[in-house]
């Protein structure tokens, strides 16, 4: 297998952070690395025991590489993934540019890799908490034939960046908010603009990424939250099955099903504390509603810069890689 030119925009971001470690963990197989970004100011980077300078993000720097992730925004996405793609670049993008698009493929690899057959050079990774839930909700999907889900979201500080994560620590040392709302001991219920109905942007996107991944899947009624934690991501989610189904019966799905978890006994559950640095899925608090089966309740935890974002992007180019692309 021969190595790739690889090229990372928003290489100083905390996803382009954790993607550089990923590249040296998982030994994916490059000749080159590049570390791009805006305003790259002499900055470096670090990709395992290496260190990178950080280039200037141009079309000229970017021009002939074999494979670039993005992971910094819409407006890079835009501005470079289109003409990279049709040079022959593979570029798999982690921002919200082309996931509603119908010719690019919104891919979890372990959900629904098939659909890497049918990319014209572009691939979409997911919002983060939408990985998780895919992952989780897949297998029991296709098992009992969900019809409903509803999901309760409590999403850690780095979710919204780097400035964001500095800002939560600041407030934690006592020190003045400069936010409109103060993050340090605090819960915001609202992600992203807010619709005439009052949904949040975050809540449009996991509704909606969810059916495209899953089609013929759930309806999906979300409410997503932020929480003063600095990584991980929760999700309180209640499935309601086609049929009747016992708890020990989704702990058996989910036990068999690739990138999960799950927690021992109907208690056990895992904090972001602990998956913090962990490219599973977890799962647990697995419990139905009373006798009749109808429902069940699953608690559903992940690192989202690591599977939520840089390690799902990275699967996504193994496998791309594996397919001889």
């Amino acid at each position: 297998m021969h190595g790739y030119r690889v090229a990372v925009l928003g290489a100083t971001g905390l996803v382009g952070s954790a993607l550089l470690a990923g590249l040296s963990e998982r030994d994916f197989p490059v000749s080159e690395v590049i570390a791009a970004a805006s305003g790259s100011g002499g900055r470096w980077v670090r990709m395992g025991e290496r260190s990178l300078p950080v280039q200037q993000c141009t079309p000229a720097g970017l021009a002939g590489m074999d494979l670039v992730f993005n992971c910094a925004g819409r407006a890079a996405a835009e501005a470079y993934l289109p003409s990279l793609a049709g040079a022959g670049t593979l570029c798999v993008d982690k921002s919200t540019a082309f996931r509603a698009r119908c010719d690019v493929p919104l891919v979890i690899p372990e959900v629904n890799g098939d659909q890497l057959r049918h990319h014209c050079g572009i691939v979409a990774s997911p919002n983060c908490v939408t990985i998780q839930l895919a992952v989780a909700l897949a297998p029991l999907h296709r098992a009992l034939g969900l019809r409903r889900v509803v999901v309760s979201t409590y999403q850690s500080i780095s979710g919204a960046g780097r400035e964001a994560l500095e800002l939560l620590q600041r407030e934690t040392e006592a020190s003045p908010c400069s936010a409109p709302r103060r993050l340090a001991g605090n819960v915001i219920a609202g992600i992203g603009d807010m619709d005439s109905n009052g949904h949040s942007g975050e809540e449009r996107k996991i509704a909606a990424e969810l059916q495209r991944i899953l089609p013929g899947g759930p309806a999906a009624a979300v409410t997503a939250v932020r929480v003063p934690v600095e990584i991980g991501h929760c999700t309180a989610v209640w499935c309601e099955p086609s049929t009747s189904v016992t708890a020990e019966r989704v702990r058996e799905i989910l036990a068999e099903a690739p990138g999960v978890t799950v927690a021992s006994g109907g208690a056990g559950y895992c904090t972001p504390r602990e998956v913090a640095g962990s490219d599973e899925v977890h799962v647990g608090r697995i419990r139905t509603d009373g006798e009749a089966g109808e429902g069940f309740w699953l608690w559903v935890v992940s690192d989202n810069l690591r599977k939520g974002a840089a390690t799902n992007a990275l699967q996504i180019a193994e496998e791309l890689v594996r397919c001889g692309e």
